[in-house]
């Protein structure tokens, strides 16, 4: 792919990535309601904040991995490896905890070399299984882990606000 590129993120990198994910997550979630609209602001102050993502980029239990296209940002990838979760196979499994494009790079394959990039990192590490969660709701994802070999196999709670949300839990064996 052409003018592409992935690279981890760096402490410096906090303020882009505070645009890119609060962005990227009110575009692929448009279908949250009013009544969630507060959870979802509540969720993304807790998050995207400066000192939450310079403390981040700094750990290595988290990574944060970036897509350039154009040297413009793209999108964005949180690894954290090592997390177990109930039902997750494996004795050094990676949770692909967010995977997010700008809109205006959807249907660019960016995607999917963003996916591969991030395989190539994972079983170059010697992980064993990459597991995510992802809202049902969210077909066009579900579709998009399934065509990539994602399996289902349980629910993921994912709290946001002062809601926990229950998500599709999916397993990529590695």
């Amino acid at each position: 792919m052409l003018d592409v590129s992935f690279r981890r993120a760096q402490p410096s990198d906090a303020p882009a990535l505070i645009v890119i994910g609060r962005q990227t997550f009110y575009e692929t979630y448009p279908q949250i309601t009013s009544n969630d609209l507060g959870n979802m602001e509540q969720y993304l102050d807790e998050v995207f904040t400066p000192e939450s993502l310079i403390q981040s980029l700094g750990k290595k239990e988290e990574e944060y991995w970036l897509l350039y296209k154009g040297g413009e940002l793209a999108g964005y990838v949180r690894l954290i490896p090592h997390l177990p979760y109930e039902g997750v196979p494996g004795q050094k499994p990676v949770h692909l905890e967010k995977f997010y494009l700008y809109k205006t790079f959807w249907g660019q394959k960016l995607g999917h070399y963003m996916m591969e990039q991030t395989l190539a990192y994972v079983r170059q590490e010697g992980y064993d299984c990459l597991w995510l969660g992802v809202w049902d709701v969210n077909k066009a994802a579900v579709k998009f882990y399934e065509r990539l070999g994602f399996e289902e196999i349980g629910i993921h709670r994912f709290p946001m606000g002062e809601t926990i949300y229950e998500d599709i839990l999916m397993i990529m064996k590695l």
